[in-house]
This record gives structure tokens, sequence and C-alpha cells, in this order.
């Protein structure tokens, strides 16, 4: 009988030991799988061997070089659809004057002639459609707010006055655009949002300010950027629906720069100035605010995308050298990509 019942323990601890190993093999099978991989693209530029900016993006940290360095050109923003990468920004042309640009899985498709002046400066595209935020001189010298849909581009502002388009976003049919226009008579940049063309200041003419960034989401628009106090200090602010919440309490210099919504949360990035003067990487959560950078050399925060939660931020922060490394910071976390003399503007997560 105890022989027996030696056997059957020994059984029965080895159907357990059998059990407990399937278990741990199924919960690994179950990490891997809901392990998704993700691809990081970040657009900006670098510095080539003549000193020049050249526009740039980067793959999962592998350098992808637009522009061959004879001129300045920078790698405004970047947006990833299907196998397509879209990368829009600006090219220096050999009149000097620099042309807005959109390149497409590198190949370079220039939006204006190059006979002023101009900037591509944000790209997305929904069902099929390109859509481009920018500016363009006209033959008078004036900034010209504009944005591209399909190569038809569309005037945001009159050409009398100085204005620019830095975003734009999609709710719906309706098309918002982010910038600035200066006030006729004040010389002051006014914070503009244009619904479908209209354009709505945000901000009284009398103060200085730009809107930098928007999204729509819900039925509901957000803008941020920046709007100078009577101490003449900027004070980083996110509009909702057109009301103002103020990010930084105005005693020293911040902008907000980019803004996405998620789960109903708002995610603003952008730059604030340290006790000690530095430039400052920033990110404001639903108003709170966090510190990226160390606050012991300039940094500054561009752009901001989510992914599955995890909260990806574009910038550059300046090396023990002082020179400006293009990087993205990774729920907190700073990821350098290595290249001297350079920046990040934009960041997508695939």
């Amino acid at each position: 009988m105890k022989m027996s019942s030696y056997i059957n323990k020994l059984g029965l601890s080895f159907f357990t030991f059998l059990m407990i190993v399937s278990f741990l093999g199924c919960k690994r099978l179950i990490a891997k799988i809901d392990k998704v991989e993700t691809t990081v693209y970040v657009s900006g530029y670098t510095t080539g061997s003549q000193g020049k900016q050249v526009a740039t993006y980067w793959k999962d940290d592998k350098e992808n070089k637009l522009t061959a360095g004879t001129g300045n050109a920078v790698a405004q923003s970047i947006f990833v659809m299907g196998n397509d990468i879209y990368v829009v920004g600006s090219d220096e042309c050999t009149n000097g004057n620099k042309a807005a640009c959109k390149w497409l899985n590198g190949h370079i498709l220039p939006l204006t002639d190059g006979s002023t002046n101009a900037v591509a400066n944000k790209v997305l595209v929904q069902n099929k459609v390109v859509y481009i935020a920018g500016s363009f001189f006209n033959a008078n010298t004036r900034n010209v707010a504009a944005y591209w849909s399909d190569k038809i581009e569309t005037t945001l502002s009159d050409g009398l006055t100085q204005a620019s388009a830095y975003d734009i976003a999609l709710g719906g049919r309706d098309i918002y655009a982010a910038g600035f226009i200066v006030k006729n008579g004040g010389g002051k940049k006014v914070a503009t949002l244009w619904h479908n063309g209209v354009p709505t200041p945000l901000v009284d003419w009398h103060k200085e300010s730009e809107a930098m960034g928007l999204a729509a989401d819900g039925g509901n628009v957000y803008v941020v950027g920046y709007v100078k106090n009577k101490s003449g200090r900027q004070v980083a602010t996110l509009w909702k629906n057109e009301l103002a919440q103020d990010l930084s309490d105005g005693t020293t210099d911040a902008v907000a720069n980019a803004i996405v919504i998620y789960k109903s949360k708002t995610y603003v990035v952008g730059t604030t100035i340290s006790a000690s003067g530095h430039k400052v990487a920033t990110l404001w959560k639903n108003g709170s605010k966090q510190i990226l950078s160390d606050e012991t050399a300039d940094a500054e925060a561009f752009a901001v995308f989510i992914k599955d939660g995890d909260v990806y931020v574009a910038g550059y922060q300046k090396s023990e050298e002082g020179s400006e490394i293009a990087t993205y910071w990774l729920n907190g976390k700073v990821h350098s990509l290595g290249s001297a003399s350079s920046r990040a503007y934009s960041v997508f997560v695939k």
C-alpha cells in the first residue's frame, strides 16, 4: 500500500510539473503574440560635409538623407500610409530661395517653383488624399498661408499681410489649419484657426501670439501655441473650442508646439525655460507638466505621437560639447539619433 501510494504521489507530482511547464510555455507564447512590433519614423535634418542642413528621416534609427547637402533643406513632417512614406519640408534652390517640397518614398515632388521662398510644415494622409500645410511668399514679399490637397493649392490669407499655416487636421469633412496672421497696422502675429478656409483669431490682436499645432477629436478642436503677456513673456497656451487655458505661469518664456488626443486626454509638447535659463523639452498631460530633459543643457520638443499608450516625443537636446542632437523620447526615456548638429521635428509610429 505504501509503495502504491508513493507511486501515485510521484505520478501526481510529475503531472503537476508538466502542467506548470505547459502553463509557462503558453504564457510566453501569449506574451510574444501580445507584443506588437512597431516602427518609429522621425524627420528633421542632419548637417552635411559642406555645413548645410540635409533633409533627413530616420526609420528605426537608420538615417535616410533626402537631399545632397549642397543647399539647406529640412524635413518638417512625416506620415506613413501602408508602404508609402510621405515627408514634407523645404529645399534650397540654386537661386537661394527655398521651395516647399514633398518627398514620396524618397522622391522629391516640389510644391512650389522656387521663384519665391516657401515651406511645407505638416503632412497628413486620409482616404488616399494628401494634405499639406505651409506658406509661400507672393510677388509683394508677403507670406501667404496655404495648404495643398493633392497638388491643389488653397490660399488661407489674402496676401496683403504676413501669415503662415503650421498644422492641418481633419474632422469629418471639415478641414482645420492653425498658424498666424499679422494684423494690418498692428504688426503683431495673431494666433489663427482656419475652418474650411475661414479664419478665426484666437487672441486679441494687441497681444502677439501664434498657433503652432492642432487636433480635431470627437467634435472638439484643440489648438496649442503661445500668447505674450504684459511682461512680454510667451505663455504656453491650449485652446479648446477657442477657449484658452494657460499651460505655463508666464514668469519665463514657454511655447506649446504640438498636441494629440488619446483616450480623451490631451498630450501637449513644447519648450519651457528653466531657472538656470536653459530650454527644457516639456510634456503636459491634461495640463500636468512633465520635464523630459535634465535642464542642464538646452532641449526642445516639437512633435508628439501616441501608439498603444506609448508616448513618443520628437525634438533635440544639446550634447556636452554643445551640439544639437536629433532626439526622441519614449515614455520619458531619451533616445538619441546620434547625428551631430541635427534636429527632429516630427515623429510617426506604425
